[in-house]
């Protein structure tokens, strides 16, 4: 049955391969597929084909973001396999939360007019593939590398490169979410940003909601293995982390998320 769900692994685009998720949880209906993503998590473990892992990742992608009636449909018909009752834990907290009325730290960033703009600018469209950005498309022309405008970043000198660290470490998540838009951030970037301690929620889902970045297998471990992203997020997580599944089952993160990683590996 699992088949239904591995062949969503040879659509390349990411996007469209979350839509085609969607598609199969109304063609088969709530308990055919929660039985189809039951044996997917456990052949994607297994890490017999990297199809299965395409097609967990869309999985996961579509049930993060999936409705309170979905989620509560799947996990009346998992009735076989405890792995998809903790996948769909719903509501279930992070392991370390913010104290209450606790915010993130101000990030102390040069008041140039480059890093302000860079704040008030709509994020340019993203594009689908292996990486979000098709560099050579945006590649800056000679002496257009510090024009203002929305690629201003686009420039990798190394003070661009501090300021974008810096904003990786802002507290606002529209803020976060323009950077991950930004044709200068790097793979090494979100990974910062998703393992970030503390975080909040606004920020976890500002980066699940990129399919670009979450195509990454580092960006989906920082995530899985910070004790500040929900648990449920976590949970959902931990099937794509394949490579690091024993590390992440001695992470100090929510022993729910820990057994589901040493029972995976």
């Amino acid at each position: 049955m699992s088949r239904d769900l591995a062949t969503l692994g040879g659509i390349r685009d990411l996007t469209a391969r979350i839509a085609a998720v969607e598609a199969r949880v109304r063609r088969l209906g709530h308990r055919r597929f929660s039985h189809a993503l039951e044996e997917l998590v456990v052949e994607s473990a297994r890490g017999r084909s990297e199809a299965h892992a395409d097609a967990l990742v869309a999985a996961v992608l579509w049930l993060v973001h999936a409705s309170a009636d979905d989620v509560a449909a799947l996990r009346t018909h998992a009735e076989t396999l405890d792995v998809l009752p903790l996948l769909l834990t719903a509501g279930a907290p992070a392991h370390k939360r913010l104290a209450r009325g606790g915010r993130l730290p101000d990030v102390g960033l040069l008041g140039t007019a480059r890093v302000k703009r860079h704040l008030t600018l709509a994020p340019p469209a993203p594009s689908e593939g292996d990486s979000p950005w098709d560099d050579d498309a945006y590649a800056p022309a000679p002496g257009d590398e510090l024009r203002p405008g929305p690629f201003v970043f686009r420039d990798q000198h190394p003070f661009v490169r501090r300021q974008v660290a810096r904003l990786a470490m802002h507290p606002d998540p529209v803020a976060i979410d323009r950077l991950l838009h930004d044709r200068a951030t790097r793979v090494a970037d979100v990974v910062r940003i998703a393992a970030r301690r503390p975080t909040t929620d606004a920020i976890v889902h500002a980066i699940t909601s990129h399919h670009g970045w979450m195509g990454h297998p580092a960006v989906r471990y920082a995530l899985a293995a910070n004790p500040f992203t929900p648990t449920r997020v976590a949970l959902l997580l931990v099937p794509t982390c394949r490579p690091r599944l024993r590390s992440l089952a001695r992470a100090n993160v929510d022993p729910r998320v820990r057994a589901l990683a040493a029972r995976l590996a």
